[in-house]
């Protein structure tokens, strides 16, 4: 099909709360509309109210991948990729690279898959099954786009592919959200003002490592009972009611707070003194952008791109992941060390100025889906 501006075809797991499907959201909706159009094809779903997010017109499809064994995709993909006809097809992460055969046969002209972050089978990218898929996938793709330095490794050692056919590019952060506006304080916040607040922002799900948080803020809590430490969680998942269990059992109601998923994160953002990320797996963490952003000291799983974003001692610490004694450690050092916490803050802030903003990202992307990196 001849048009005048290109389309590109999104395919990704399901169109949802999450970082990957942020980072989607902050490309299409940054893209200026006279370079490309955009749909979005999910294989098992979306949520209409994320899909609320974009500011542009964009179809979001799915193909409703049936779980287990589904032959019919590929033909329901094919289907879509005929009616479209997109220039470009990108595909991300493992549940959705399948879709390049079926983008070949559809004679797409581009086809580029990003790998963001591992698989909750395979934190690790140890299965040898998920690195053949990708092989075999993979000599359909032109290009592709890990998102860390860990993640282009395994794509090149463990996997076999080219470095010819890589370009790595890191999650952008959109810096005026978190950095120009003063959010009021959330309605239902139950701390004080002089609490110290350690905060995390992501799915409740056994990768993320929700409860070795838990512990670790437990055992400091236990160390120094005398520091007005406090705890909030953002998001959702199915490890809630293991993590309300826990916070029972140890009488931490009072100090732990669960919020559910929230639209405001710039306002819970402001209201932490440090945020904490204690993932068994990452790919780029879009939450630690945005915590960098807010001018927030880090903690983080020494795992996938978290070295890539913090630099430990200067904006934050890294630790080992299924840590909770270490990460305790870390969680006192920076909530008993007031110059410690204004000199992360400010080198955070910088970091995600210089490096990590939105429209360095976005401008990475465009000069890949215009092939000029080649």
């Amino acid at each position: 099909m001849s048009r005048a501006i290109p389309l590109i075809a999104h395919v990704l797991h399901r169109f949802d709360v999450g970082g990957l499907e942020n980072g989607v959201v902050n490309l299409i909706n940054t893209i200026p509309e006279d370079r490309f159009a955009h749909a979005i094809l999910c294989m098992e779903g979306y949520n209409p109210e994320f899909c609320g997010r974009l500011n542009k017109k964009v179809d979001v499809i799915s193909v409703d991948k049936k779980r287990g064994k589904d032959p019919g995709v590929y033909f329901r993909l094919y289907r879509e990729f005929k009616r479209l006809q997109p220039d470009i097809v990108h595909t991300r992460n493992l549940s959705a690279i399948e879709a390049q055969l079926p983008a070949f046969l559809a004679g797409v002209d581009y086809r580029i898959h990003g790998e963001h972050g591992w698989d909750i089978y395979d934190p690790k990218g140890d299965v040898r099954k998920y690195q053949i898929i990708r092989k075999v996938f993979g000599l359909l793709v032109h290009r592709f786009i890990p998102l860390s330095s860990e993640l282009e490794d395994y794509l090149v050692e463990r996997v076999g592919i080219s470095k010819r056919k890589i370009t790595r590019i890191c999650n952008g952060v959109d810096l005026t959200r978190f950095q120009n506006s003063i959010p009021e304080t959330p309605g239902d916040w139950p701390f004080k003002g002089d609490d110290f607040v350690f905060g995390c922002v992501g799915r409740l799900e056994i990768i993320k490592g929700h409860i070795d948080l838990l512990r670790a803020f437990h055992i400091a809590s236990l160390k120094e009972p005398s520091l007005p430490m406090r705890l909030c969680l953002v998001g959702e998942g199915s490890q809630r009611k293991v993590l309300e269990k826990f916070i029972v059992e140890n009488n931490l109601s009072a100090t732990v707070y669960l919020a559910g998923n929230r639209n405001t994160i710039p306002a819970y953002l402001k209201q932490f003194g440090c945020f904490v990320l204690p993932s068994h797996g990452e790919g780029i963490s879009n939450t630690i952008l945005e915590a960098m952003a807010s001018g927030l000291p880090v903690i983080a799983t020494r795992v996938g791109g978290n070295a890539d974003l913090i630099s430990e001692g200067n904006n934050g610490l890294l630790v080992d992941a299924c840590s909770p004694e270490c990460l305790a450690s870390a969680m006192l050092r920076i909530a008993s060390d007031r110059n410690l916490q204004e000199s992360y803050s400010s080198v955070s802030r910088q970091r995600a100025a210089e490096h990590f903003s939105l429209p360095v990202m976005v401008d990475n992307y465009i000069n890949v889906y215009s092939r000029k990196q080649v």
